[in-house]
Formats: C-alpha cells, structure tokens, sequence
C-alpha cells in the first residue's frame, strides 16, 4: 500500500479541534437566539395584558384590581400591591364579572398565560400615591402596570419612582 496518502494524527486533531470551536460557537448562537426569543415573547405577553387593562379600564372607568384580588381589601395590599397573575385565569378581562358595568369584553382572548418564559409569574399592580395610599373604599390608584420579574426572577423596578430595572419588563398604565 505505498504511495497512498492517509491522514496523520496531528491532522486529525486539527479537524476535530476545528469542529469542536465551530460547535462551541453554534451553541452559544443558539443560546442568544433562545434567550432572545423568551424575551420578546414575555414582553409580547405583557403588552398584551397592558392593551387588554386598558381597554377594560376605559369601558369600565375602574382598574381590575379590585376584581383580580377580591378575597383581600385594597389597603391590605399595600401601597405598592402586586397580584400575581400565574393562575392562569385572565378574570374580568375574558369574562363578565357580576356587578361590573360598562363592560365590552372579551379583552383577551385566551387566560393570560400562568407563567413568563422563565417560570415566574405575571404581575399586576396598583400604586397609591400619599393623597390616596391605603384607600378603604373603591381601590383608585394613581397608576397600574403590568410586570414580568425577567430572567432572574427578582422585582428590580422601583414602582413608586416608575423607574424599570434590572431585567424587568414593565409596562406602565395612566
């Protein structure tokens, strides 16, 4: 068999080498674009639950809030009470609660999803300012917004200050 060329050892590891970078690379690429694709839907999502308060809102005159949490009193939630939206349930913006008049709905057309793409639950909250903080009657916020913690699972955004941090997706509502 003299005169047939084959290929060394150290050629070889050179071709896997070569291989093994590109794939390291291709992995990483990857990772981004997965990484990218959970943020643009979570922030899909939340535009989508914002849209839909809004539009609640403007037909009914009144945040969801008092509905979303309606086992607990207005002031026990807070000055800054955030409603975890995981349960799956969209609530007052999918269907007619009793007592709720000027409703037009459906907002949404399917629940909210239970989680954003980390795991973490949607949230919704409600911001008194000091003229209106802890109000016994009628649960009227300076503000709403609706709020995805981000990849690290951790509320960075200061909502007093309506200032987003960190990883947060936060959509703020007048």
């Amino acid at each position: 068999m003299k005169g047939e060329r084959s290929f060394t050892l150290i050629e070889m590891m050179v071709v896997v080498a070569i291989v093994a970078m590109l794939a390291v690379v291709l992995v990483v690429q990857v990772s981004r674009m997965i990484d990218k694709g959970k943020v643009s839907r979570a922030k899909g999502d939340v535009r989508s639950i914002a849209n839909a308060i809004l539009e609640y809102h403007n037909d009914v005159g009144t945040w969801p809030r008092q509905v979303f949490i309606s086992t607990t009193a207005c002031g026990e939630m807070g000055a800054s009470g955030l409603t975890r939206l995981s349960d799956g349930t969209a609530g007052p913006l999918v269907r007619r609660y009793p007592g709720v008049t000027g409703w037009k709905g459906p907002y949404l057309d399917k629940d909210i999803p239970a989680t954003d793409p980390w795991g973490n639950s949607y949230l919704y909250g409600e911001f008194f300012d000091e003229i209106n903080s802890f109000p016994t009657e009628g649960c009227i916020g300076t503000y709403s917004y609706v709020l995805s913690p981000g990849p690290n699972g951790n509320i960075d955004s200061d909502t007093a200050t309506r200032t987003t941090a960190g990883d947060d997706i936060v959509i703020w509502l007048e």
